[in-house]
């Protein structure tokens, strides 16, 4: 999905996306379970394309590994980013109110993962599909759901935060709170949806995300 957005970003934008382990090129390799050693491995494998002005863009799982990434490279003094753009992700000093998805019994998770919405039909269609990305989907919601929030002091580069109104993983309340880390400005966007409104809005969304990008390079 997020290879398709570099034409409707223009030239002045180059989009790198990240294969974890588990997914595309990767999918021979085991998903990572938890955040942090995830983090600490992309951090390696980032540094040598820290050239320039970059900026994290993440959704849900994405951009809580967008922000611990920033955190990461901030403690190895490798730079950090000019801006981090996240969407359907609450803040990390929220605490979670709901339990663990991620050791469901399988019908439960399945039903879990139906209501969510953004699993394309395919998937609860066909067997041979779920056994292929049912570990996968089971090692994101870990990673997600064991995530402990260590206090920091705040980055230092804006944030911006996009959100679904009709959202039940990220609720508009639980968006607020980005602001305490950072001490530069943090903005919130609201459109109308559920956990997974980028689909929705499809390349209107990539397009509000170029503007915001090119604000933030003029600005930088």
């Amino acid at each position: 999905m997020f290879r398709d957005w570099q034409p409707h970003l223009g030239p002045e934008i180059d989009v790198c996306l990240a294969h974890l382990p588990g997914r595309a090129r990767r999918m021979g390799e085991r998903p990572r379970t938890r955040l942090h050693p995830l983090v600490e491995e992309m951090a390696d494998a980032i540094r040598p394309e820290l050239r320039g002005r970059f900026a994290f863009y993440g959704h849900s799982m994405g951009a809580l590994i967008s922000f611990e990434l920033a955190r990461e490279l901030r403690r190895r003094k490798y730079g950090t980013p000019v801006h981090l753009f996240l969407s359907a992700c609450r803040a990390p000093n929220v605490v979670r109110s709901v339990p663990p998805t991620f050791n469901l019994p399988l019908q439960e998770f399945m039903a879990k993962i139906r209501k969510l919405g953004g699993t394309p039909k395919d998937f609860f269609e066909t067997p041979e599909l779920q056994k292929a990305l049912l570990p996968l989907l089971r090692a994101d919601f870990e990673i997600t759901d064991t995530y402990e929030y260590v206090v920091e002091s705040p980055l230092g580069c804006h944030i911006t935060v996009y959100g679904g109104e009709q959202d039940e993983l990220a609720s508009v309340n639980s968006l607020t709170p980005w602001e305490l880390q950072t001490t530069a400005e943090c903005k919130t966007r609201l459109f109308p949806g559920g956990h997974f409104f980028i689909h929705n809005l499809n390349t209107k969304f990539v397009r509000i995300l170029r503007l915001d990008l090119l604000q933030t390079l003029s600005a930088s």
